[in-house]
């Protein structure tokens, strides 16, 4: 795919796809097979912030992407639009759908001192666009003393297969960025594969080792025994600031723990718990580390963003951060204890502070590759990278995680904000799209008694991230649970994350009469999922969210010739799809539907597990033998459906012949566990 700009339109393969770019834009000297880089040249001497004109899409027909929030520095937010009239500041990636068909997708990267963002062009009073959304770019150093420096701030590609192009793009950066390490080149954290338990909505900062065990016996009594436990805010040894503020006065726990070394053994010899994890803040608490316990943390100065109307942070005046040179040696003194501990794993929460505690010591974008360097190697060496990184939407992290493979996408889950749970998924699901290209994407917690608990549990179980939820003891809905994970107490995979169904790319879903409709790739299969964006009580919203679904809106199932099996997790039905045949689905306020989509194969279609929300995560492996019989390796337990054409003549489980029922093409039959089954004809 060749790439030009000549008299201020950016072309590929000779097609214009931007006008009005900017004189100070090239397309940079890097040697790409698809798409190419954009090399922004700000002025010199323009300080630590400046805009530079992208220009305007030819032919936009739909923006859809993620943003920086604007009350916080923390997280990402997600937009779709129609006009690119109604997007906010900040953007982080974007597609834009053209009027031929095509798509251009755009990733924005950091040159050697700045964080590059695109923002909507301002336009002035009386002016008009024709229409037209035009773009700026907007670099900014986090630095008073720190200029802006020009580089390649952008990857850009255009094509008619919208996810293919962004994986591309994210090929394409890995190659340029070493740091910005694939997803599937990286292990899988061990903790993710099995079910966790989270204490933070449980308790809050009032938890307590008699209340952790109280939380665990109650989740045994009703069947459910976790093997992560994530111990959240609320186990450090802390105290306040007379300016304000509290800050890590020390390794161990505080006095409801006391020796975390004796509790983690506790927890560890009298129960399920194979994996504890801890969380803690980047640099020890909120507000910092003692300078007692760690004399080399400084008062730094602070630096407003200017995307953020909140980038101050009011509730963390007095900051007290750690000196550049110095995240080396912190986290190797506190990941060492912990480990000694016998802690497996941290989570490390408000990572992106450093976005606005980076002046003086040379801006933002060297204070984090410091800060994630010295994480990348603690927990690699303390905990085989058992690492979640939390609050941490600052693109200068999610391209520096070489090892790290798991980050939390979205804002907290708030159980009692009726307006959040739908925002919760589509945020999710968006950042996903191009950042689980890099990590897999963590959805948070939730309650598993709680009217949102079903709505959420299907959600954990097709996003491909880890599942835990946060109950408080004797709190638990066990049968809902139960749909998430298997006996052995780990839980179904997928091959990627979920990311969000390219129509719904480019729609306003937080105006939506239209569900959010994600895919989940396996295997063996494709897991199609729609989740009511509806709020209740909500007068912008219909009663329902609706669309008609085709396959051909699925860019893995448009082969016009192939049919599928369909199992409808509402209906609980097994039919049979081909593109041009249309599912209704009408969604009201916190329902969905999962449609797992298998291509049939001389026959014969797997569907899984029907009891779980993930069905096709238990299909680890499938072959046709010589005598036509299917051979598969399963993961888990419980009902397992497949569609064939003919009623076998036996069902082999790890060679022993069992009961099975077939009609109208459903096959179906009981496994208890981990097994070889032989299907005869």
């Amino acid at each position: 795919m060749s790439a030009k700009i000549a008299d201020n339109i950016l072309y590929f393969n000779d097609k214009p796809i931007i006008k009005g770019i900017n004189d100070g834009f090239s397309i940079a000297p890097i040697p790409t097979e698809q798409g190419a880089f954009l090399k922004v040249n700000f002025p010199e001497n323009e300080g630590p912030i400046a805009l530079g004109n992208l220009g305007v899409f030819i032919g936009a027909k739909g923006y859809g992407g993620s943003h920086m929030r604007p009350d916080t520095p923390y997280w990402f937010s997600p937009f779709g639009s129609t006009t690119g009239t109604d997007i906010k500041n900040q953007i982080v990636w974007m597609g834009v759908a053209h009027e031929d068909g095509s798509y251009t997708f755009i990733a924005t990267l950091p040159t050697e001192d700045t964080c590059i963002f695109i923002n909507p062009k301002q336009i002035p009073a009386g002016e008009s666009t024709g229409g037209e959304a035009g773009f700026n770019f907007f670099g900014e150093t986090g630095d008073a003393y720190t200029v802006v420096s020009s580089g390649v701030g952008a990857f850009i590609i255009n094509g008619t297969n919208f996810p293919q192009i962004v994986e591309q793009a994210a090929n394409e950066v890995n190659k340029y960025i070493a740091k910005a390490q694939l997803r599937k080149n990286k292990e899988y954290p061990e903790f993710a594969r099995k079910l966790g338990w989270c204490t933070w909505n449980a308790f809050y900062q009032k938890v307590s080792a008699e209340k952790v065990l109280e939380g665990l016996k109650t989740l045994k009594a009703v069947g459910i025994e976790p093997r992560t436990l994530i111990l959240d805010d609320g186990w450090q040894q802390v105290a306040p600031l007379k300016t304000g503020g509290t800050v890590l006065t020390g390794w161990d726990g505080n006095e409801k723990f006391g020796s975390m070394k004796d509790f983690v053994a506790k927890v560890k010899g009298s129960t399920s718990v194979d994996t504890f994890m801890v969380w803690h803040a980047v640099c020890g608490y909120w507000y910092g580390v003692a300078k007692e316990l760690f004399p080399d943390c400084a008062f730094l100065q602070r630096m407003p963003l200017r995307y953020c109307d909140n980038s101050v942070c009011d509730w963390q005046k007095g900051f007290l951060n750690l000196n550049p040179n110095d995240f080396e040696s912190f986290f190797d003194a506190y990941h060492s204890h912990l480990a000694e501990c016998g802690i497996d794993g941290v989570k490390i929460d408000n990572q992106a502070c450093l976005s606005f505690q980076s002046s003086g010591v040379g801006g933002r974008v060297k204070r984090f590759d410091q800060m994630r360097t010295a994480v990348n190697r603690t927990t690699k060496k303390y905990f085989n990278n058992n690492l979640i990184t939390c609050m941490a939407h600052a693109p200068e992290i999610f391209y520096n995680s070489p090892e790290n493979n798991i980050t939390r996408s979205s804002d907290d889950y708030f159980p009692d904000n009726p307006q959040s749970h739908a925002l919760h998924l589509y945020t999710n699901a968006m950042t996903g799209t191009w950042f689980g290209h890099f990590l897999w994407m963590d959805w948070d917690m939730f309650l598993t008694e709680h009217p949102t608990a079903k709505y959420h549990a299907a959600a954990r179980a097709v996003s491909g991230g880890p599942i835990y939820f946060a109950d408080e003891p004797g709190k638990h809905d066990a049968m809902l649970i139960k749909r998430t994970v298997y006996a052995d107490g780990t839980t179904p995979r997928a091959a990627a994350p979920a990311r969000v169904m390219t129509r719904s790319v480019f729609k306003n879903l937080n105006e939506a009469h239209t569900p959010l409709e994600l895919v989940t790739p396996f295997k063996y299969g494709t897991m199609c999922s729609f989740f009511s964006m509806v709020i209740a009580g909500n007068e912008k919203h219909p009663a329902a969210s609706a669309c008609d679904f085709d396959i051909a809106a699925v860019e893995e199932l448009t082969d016009t010739g192939k049919v599928y099996a369909c199992w409808s997790e509402a209906r609980q039905e097994l039919t049979t799809i081909k593109q041009g045949d249309s599912i209704s689905i009408s969604l009201p306020a916190l329902e969905f539907e999962l449609l797992t989509i298998s291509p049939i194969e001389n026959g014969f279609a797997p569907i899984g597990f029907v009891n779980m929300f993930n069905t096709l995560g238990a299909v680890e492996d499938m072959s046709k033998q010589a005598d036509g019989s299917i051979s598969m390796r399963i993961h888990g337990d419980g009902t397992f459906v497949a569609f064939s054409e003919s009623k076998p003549s036996a069902v082999l489980i790890d060679g022993v012949g069992v009961d099975f029922s077939w009609e109208n093409n459903k096959l179906s039959f009981a496994i208890k566990s981990d097994c070889e089954v032989l299907i005869k004809f």
